[in-house]
């Protein structure tokens, strides 16, 4: 499940990329040209540090949420969650035993 913020973030990166590659290969070119590219460069990675800054924001919150979720889930629910928890652990530790047993 790809969240289309990302997916526009990506694209947003790609093109600042793009753009300073060709701010690279234009660099010879006329000063007052040179000039006007770079401010249109830095207005752009100055909207992509904002969007990088909400997405951050967003997942943090997300994050927060979930893990408060869980925390309510496991108060509400400690035997299963152990349980969930032990059942982990033992498939865990079988594998690493059947990994460690083939040497």
């Amino acid at each position: 499940m790809s969240d289309p913020r990302n997916e526009e973030l990506l694209r947003d990166l790609d093109r600042l990329v793009e753009e300073v590659n060709r701010l690279k290969e234009e660099s010879h070119e006329s000063p007052a040209k040179l000039a006007k590219f770079k401010a249109e460069v830095d207005a752009r990675l100055e909207r992509l540090r904002d969007k990088v800054g909400n997405a951050a924001r967003d997942a943090r919150a997300e994050l927060e949420r979930r893990a408060k979720a869980t925390d309510e889930y496991v108060q509400e629910h400690p035997w299963e969650s152990a349980g969930v928890g032990v059942a982990i652990g033992a498939g865990l530790g079988f594998l690493l035993g059947m990994l460690v047993s083939r040497r």
